[in-house]
């Protein structure tokens, strides 16, 4: 099934189906290249774009665009582990993706652990300590400094480091690193990230190899290659990050992460903590952020 009748179909189910109104078609049909979602990922997708649709017919729509797909969803359980952080902005979880390494992409992304918030996602042409220290300050812009980080113990990850460590002090723990399998929050949002964004420009620009399009050797092919995808490329994170933090947990009463997000901050406002005085300017941090970094 090719991508433009798919999206076709899609849209043709909204209007059917739910008996609305797309309001921008196009912007909307480059939101669902991938259809291999989940009903409350999809349901995240239609309301980051202020469209709500009742969870059944999101479902119906799925199983009419996909059947085959909607049928491997339901036929694969899911190994729950537990895990617990107390407050939003106790803890965030960070990591690089480096499946598009090989043309010079990274997506470089933070997670809360508390509330499964995504806190940044950024396709970024290198994988410098700057690179990470630039994308994890720009999500504090929006979401205030975390307590706690944690990540992989590479190379990457050092000026985070030593940023939490010149702030805190270098005595709390305040930059928390090990393998993988203990960072699995994010471990776990990089598997929906590959499949609804990255997988497309990975078989993309492997087609275009094939093809005989691009060499990844040749600077001129990479450098074009960065400059007319990576804009898209940042689009759909975003367009995802908006749905992930706008789709319904089952596990959590279905909240958003949005939600969990700002009922723990309002329901914790009194608690003198790091997570939580931060964001209610206790401790403000971003005065001192934009000094340090120039």
């Amino acid at each position: 099934m090719s991508h433009s009748i798919s999206v076709a179909r899609f849209l043709l189910c909204l209007s059917t189906l739910c008996g609305i109104i797309v309001p921008n078609q196009t912007r909307t049909s480059t939101l669902f290249s991938q259809f291999s979602v989940s009903q409350q990922m999809m349901q995240g997708y239609l309301s980051a774009e202020g469209i709500h649709v009742q969870r059944q017919r999101v479902r119906n729509m799925l199983s009419k665009i996909n059947p085959a797909a909607a049928a491997e969803r339901w036929s694969c359980a899911v190994a729950r582990w537990t895990y617990s952080v107390p407050l939003p902005n106790s803890l965030w979880h960070i990591d690089g993706h480096m499946r598009l390494i090989r043309w010079g992409i990274v997506t470089h992304g933070g997670i809360d652990g508390h509330s499964r918030v995504i806190t940044y996602l950024r396709a970024n042409l290198d994988n410098t300590a700057l690179t990470v220290l630039a994308s994890f300050v720009g999500a504090t812009f929006q979401y205030e400094l975390p307590s706690r980080v944690r990540s992989d113990c590479v190379g990457e990850n050092t000026q985070v480091a030593l940023l939490m460590n010149l702030i805190y002090g270098d005595e709390r723990r305040s930059h928390i690193t090990g393998r993988s399998v203990h960072n699995q929050r994010i471990e776990r949002l990089w598997r929906d990230v590959f499949t609804q964004v990255i997988q497309y420009f990975y078989h993309l620009f492997y087609f275009f190899e094939d093809e005989q399009i691009l060499d990844p050797d040749n600077d001129i092919h990479r450098f074009s290659l960065q400059q007319v995808y990576l804009p898209a490329m940042q689009e759909r994170l975003d367009t995802f990050r908006a749905a992930w933090n706008s789709h319904r947990l089952r596990t959590e009463s279905n909240r958003t992460p949005n939600q969990i997000w700002m009922e723990g901050m309002v329901a914790n406002c009194q608690q003198d903590t790091t997570a939580i005085n931060h964001v209610f300017s206790r401790v403000p941090h971003n005065e001192e952020l934009e000094t340090m970094l120039g």
